[in-house]
């Protein structure tokens, strides 16, 4: 049972932070796709998926931080969310940087879409704000083609991602940079319960792995003081604490599963 409600309007709140230098959304695409955009192109690459001519879907895709990355991968692409004002924001920047992507307001339990439409669907950074995600999980399988690939990154339940992604983050004084509830501790899914998930609606998950810091603590704990008081941008913050692909999956985690 959760002990705090999550806070998803946020993204109705603050959508044009999800695109400025200096706002906190846009960590998202200076600190967590560097480590994520790779480990996706790599596997594509492995399990000999040329994007190009093939469609994928974002499942929570707001503003369309990540949404542009798959987009220039090759793919056409289709990002859904139930933000709309976020929605606005990946459209305009979408135009502005001459990328055709159909952006649609809905829910990621509820796809409107038709069995095996996609040839993969991407869901990062969202299952750990739907407490029903096992059904979202249902959904993913149901819109992949047979052959497709589903690729996901989200926040472990640990000791570790209480202290870094939710006392650090968001409660401590000192360090706090996030809004409260941006998440929920008890909402976070651990590997196991994620790839019964998967196993149990007929995907097979062939990969799984984490990040680490390349830097020191010291780096980490001087970069969040210094955006905390504004003192870097959202992409300098990203530069300093230097994470890349790892095997440390007690916080951020990421992996891909096959659909048969």
């Amino acid at each position: 049972m959760t002990t705090h409600k999550i806070d998803n309007d946020l993204y109705n709140r603050i959508p044009e932070e999800w695109w400025s230098e200096r706002g906190l959304l846009h960590i998202l695409k200076s600190a967590t796709n560097p480590w994520r955009v790779p480990y996706f192109t790599r596997n594509l690459a492995d399990l000999k998926i040329d994007p190009k001519g093939r469609t994928a879907l974002e499942v929570g895709c707001g503003g369309g931080l990540l949404t542009e990355e798959i987009a220039r991968m090759g793919f056409k692409v289709t990002g859904l969310d139930i933000s709309e004002k976020s929605l606005e924001v990946a459209r305009i920047h979408a135009s502005e940087s001459n990328l055709l992507i159909d952006y649609q307001y809905g829910t990621g339990d509820d796809l409107p879409y038709q069995d095996s439409t996609f040839n993969a669907v991407f869901c990062c950074d969202t299952l750990e704000h739907i407490e029903n995600w096992d059904k979202v999980i249902s959904e993913i399988s149901r819109v992949l083609m047979p052959g497709g690939v589903f690729f996901y990154n989200t926040v472990n339940r640990t000791p570790e991602s209480l202290k870094n992604a939710i006392k650090m983050m968001q409660e401590w004084w000192l360090t706090r940079f996030a809004p409260p509830n941006l998440h929920v501790w008890e909402m976070f899914i651990t590997p196991d319960e994620l790839n019964l998930s998967i196993e149990k609606h007929g995907l097979l998950n062939q990969g799984l792995t984490g990040t680490k810091f390349v830097g020191s603590a010291f780096q980490v704990f001087s970069a969040i003081l210094l955006f905390k008081f504004r003192m870097i941008s959202s992409v300098e913050f990203g530069t300093r604490i230097q994470t890349i692909e790892g095997d440390d999956t007690s916080v951020n985690y990421m992996g891909y599963a096959v659909k048969p």
